[in-house]
């Protein structure tokens, strides 16, 4: 099947690392894959090429154990692969640097490195002289930093040290320069080259064919799921693969600039914010502007800046002469100011919504008759709408997340362009985009503009910038170092203007990351000392308003019911911990408490027996709803308000009135004082310590947050959702029983109605910690400050003779307080300077 030239036949003398063989694919009647056979020999650089659904993505996800296929077969060093997983395969040396960076955000870098190496935390040098390498200064990255706080390109720079840290035998990389500089790329391929000198088998995906020419030894072209050719590099030239991936020729790769300048739709004047200062610009009626620069010179902040998703410290925006409000972003889109992220799974597309109702989000106007929205003007306008580009799809009623990459972006595209805006800003247009599909992108901008919209492009790839606009500014610095107009914006003068502008950055907030002040201030002990300020003062004013509240009496007492906040606070945060939710924690620390009245009894004969019983029937509650939950697919608040009803109705079965008695040694013990406090809230200490060690310092909680933190993600890592999430929900029932138990001894009769509010202030503990309540970033001793904080609030009002009422009151402003100030100190996710 291979054609190979003489400077590969030495090497391919030898058999293939990896071969996929006969691999056939099927999702439904949808075939991604039909009788491809690849080989990716050891040295060499093996690019895939070819139309977004051609079946690329789908190749590397069986080839990375990701995807099974339904037939064919895998061969990796001489022996059939019968157990693949990204896991099984990753120990065969097989590292993935995805289009879409398989990363956790809540999880600092060093955390997601080791997670893909499945290892202990990597030292921070190692780490850094790793982004050294890929990236000038790592492109300004932190081994501690968090990765919800860096741009997208530094989420590639990550991804990719994340694979050479594997140290791979098989190296596979899709679409890794779409966020780079041709400096940067360049600086890529010398790495790349060396691997290949030391024996890597490398695939290289990608829709910039230039790049793949200048990198690959061999190219294998898929079409529409069928391989069509292996081709050695130097046989062929860019018309030749375009031929072979498009099936057909294509004259040119941009349309003729017709540029007919018009009156100003847009301009900025003296315009700063953070990473950029001082930017005057105009954009007029039918011209495309361009901007250019290298990662991090403050284009990417202006052009958001200009949409109204970033914050403007000084200087105007007017659209069409009227003053657009900064940072708005409604404002700007009612101005007539559209915006197409580079980002699109985050911030561009619906991910539940269908393909229709992404489309027509933008153009409900049109849709409506009356209050009611028409499904058949939808469909049709929808229809009307996809076939502009071609766009591949399942149907109008599939997501999203079933399109490939470039399909997605041409949605995005289709329905920015719907929705005729005045001005239209794009950051990276053609990411992900075959090279087919680019042009008719740059085609209908090109039509855009000639119908009078003004087009502002951020792009990487100082060729596309040629190609496509009228005008190119340079930035720098955060400042415009240059502007090339018309036949002197080519790509020398861009690439050479990046590089001569220099790489001094004026981005603030990446500055001030690199301090471990910043850095603290966005961790997740940090709301410690907030919330332990406010205890004290709380405390202090109680003690100062009445002498009784610090007597030991008092103390005791509060240590006491602290301890069963504290575990169930706990119990939360476990399940929380992996996007999970579990409502029923206050009507099982009842249940524990009717149990125990039984089997905990004085005349129990074994309290460990009862104690045991107890435990199990809460671990057996924590199993049944992860097994509801995943198996049959319910929401967690579903399955878990459910057994919040079904737990409380079996309690008054057991005990319709308060009634039997605790074990007397049984809740001496618990109270009884161990180095200055009761026995149960040092237990519930030993408890928090043990299991923040796990979850921070552990693997497996570590794998635990990065579930949390985005599924998706760690699915391609190799993460068993199902091993993660059966250990928080047991967990988390058998922490609600331990508190049930501690109730118990608190009371000391077995009541039914006991306990149910624990559930509320377990959740207002877990949100006051700081904590993120969809997963993946928590801290166990800031939960326990926070359940200290909520159990204060409880007892001062009798002290401070403030109506009952105000313990409602206190801890739901401690709740909207917490949430707020640490939303402001770890600023908002994803910098897109």
């Amino acid at each position: 099947m291979n054609m190979i030239n003489a400077a590969a036949a030495t090497t391919t003398a030898l058999r293939p690392l990896m071969r996929l063989e006969s691999v056939t694919k099927r999702y439904g009647a949808v075939v991604a894959l039909n009788d491809v056979t690849v080989d990716l020999e050891p040295g060499l650089i093996h690019a895939i090429v070819g139309e977004n659904g051609a079946g690329k993505s789908t190749l590397i996800n069986v080839a990375s154990g990701v995807v099974v296929p339904n037939e064919g077969r895998i061969v990796f060093d001489g022996e059939v692969v019968h157990d693949a997983s990204p896991a099984t395969m990753r120990r065969r040396g097989v590292a993935v640097v995805h289009q879409h960076p398989a990363i956790a955000p809540d999880l600092t870098v060093r955390e997601n490195i080791a997670l893909g190496l499945d290892g202990a935390l990597p030292s921070r040098a190692g780490v850094a002289a790793a982004l050294a390498e890929i990236a000038e200064n790592g492109m300004g990255i932190h081994p501690d930093d968090r990765l919800s706080d860096l741009t997208i390109a530094q989420w590639h720079v990550v991804e990719i040290a994340k694979a050479m840290l594997l140290k791979p035998r098989l190296l596979i990389l899709d679409e890794p320069t779409e966020p780079f500089s041709r400096s940067e790329v360049e600086r890529l391929f010398g790495l790349l080259r060396e691997r290949a000198r030391q024996g890597v088998a490398i695939v290289y995906i990608s829709h910039r064919l230039r790049e793949v020419l200048q990198i690959a030894d061999l190219v294998t072209v898929i079409r529409d799921g069928r391989h069509i050719a292996t081709m050695p590099r130097v046989a062929v030239d860019e018309a030749d693969i375009v031929a072979k991936i498009a099936g057909r020729t294509m004259d040119r790769l941009f349309p003729e600039k017709t540029p007919t300048p018009g009156p100003v739709r847009l301009s900025s004047r003296s315009l700063g914010g953070d990473g950029f200062a001082d930017v005057s610009i105009d954009l007029k009626a039918g011209m495309i502007v361009g901007l250019a620069g290298i990662e991090g010179q403050g284009q990417r902040s202006f052009l958001r800046a200009l949409a109204g998703l970033e914050a403007v410290k000084t200087g105007t925006v007017t659209c069409d002469g009227k003053p657009v409000p900064p940072g708005d972003r409604a404002a700007a889109l009612a101005g007539g100011i559209g915006f197409i992220t580079d980002d699109r799974h985050t911030e561009g597309l619906f991910k539940t919504l269908s393909i229709t109702e992404n489309l027509t989000v933008p153009v409900l106007g049109e849709v409506a008759r009356g209050a009611f929205l028409s499904g058949r003007v939808e469909t049709a306008l929808a229809s009307r709408m996809v076939e502009r580009f071609a766009v591949k799809m399942p149907g109008l009623f599939a997501t999203p997340s079933q399109l490939s990459g470039g399909n997605q972006q041409k949605l995005l595209l289709t329905r920015e362009i719907a929705a005729k805006p005045k001005v239209l800003l794009i950051d990276e247009p053609t990411k992900g985009v075959d090279v087919g599909a680019r042009f008719e992108i740059y085609k209908a901008l090109r039509a855009l503009a000639a119908d009078g919209t003004a087009i502002l492009v951020l792009c990487a790839d100082a060729l596309e910038l040629q190609g496509l606009c009228d005008v190119v500014h340079v930035f720098s610095a955060g400042r415009v170092a240059a502007t090339l107009e018309g036949a002197a914006a080519t790509e020398t003068n861009i690439a050479a203007a990046m590089v001569g502008g220099g790489d001094g950055k004026v981005e603030e907030t990446q500055a001030a990351r690199s301090t471990a002040a910043k850095r603290f201030l966005k961790g997740d002990l940090a709301p410690i000392l907030p919330v332990g300020a406010v205890t004290l003062a709380i405390m202090a004013a109680a003690a100062i308003a009445n002498p009784y509240y610090l007597t030991e009496f008092n103390l005791m007492t509060m240590a006491g019911l602290l301890a069963i906040l504290a575990f169930v606070a706990l119990g939360q945060a476990c399940v929380f911990s992996v996007g999970g939710l579990d409502l029923s924690p206050g009507p099982l620390a009842g249940l524990m408490v009717v149990l125990a009245s039984f089997v905990l009894s004085d005349s129990t004969s074994s309290l460990a027996g009862g104690i045991a019983i107890c435990l199990a029937v809460a671990a057996a509650i924590g199993l049944f709803h992860v097994l509801v939950i995943r198996l049959i697919g319910l929401p967690p608040i579903v399955v878990t308000l459910a057994t919040y009803v079904a737990i409380g109705g079996f309690s008054l079965l057991l005990r319709p009135e308060p009634a039997g008695t605790i074990n007397g040694d049984f809740m001496d013990a618990i109270a009884a004082p161990v180095l200055f406090m009761p026995l149960g809230l040092l237990i519930a200490l030993v408890a928090t310590i043990g299991l923040a060690g796990a979850i921070r310092f552990t693997k497996f909680g570590r794998r635990m947050r990065a579930w949390g933190s985005d599924p998706a993600a760690a699915r391609r890592l190799g993460v068993s959702g199902a091993a993660v999430t059966y250990a928080a929900y047991i967990v988390g029932a058998l922490c609600s029983g331990i508190a049930g138990l501690l109730l118990a001894a608190q009371i000391g009769t077995g009541s039914a109605t006991t306990g149910t509010e624990y559930t509320l202030m377990g959740i207002t503990a877990f949100v006051i910690s700081g904590a993120k309540i969809s997963g993946g970033r928590l801290s166990l001793l800031s939960v326990l400050v926070a359940a200290l904080l909520v159990q204060v609030t409880l007892n001062v009002t009798t002290f401070l003779n403030i109506d009952t009422a105000w313990q409602q009151w206190l801890a739901g402003i401690a709740v909207i307080a917490g949430a707020a100030v640490f939303s402001q100190l770890r600023g908002k996710s994803r910098a897109h300077g």
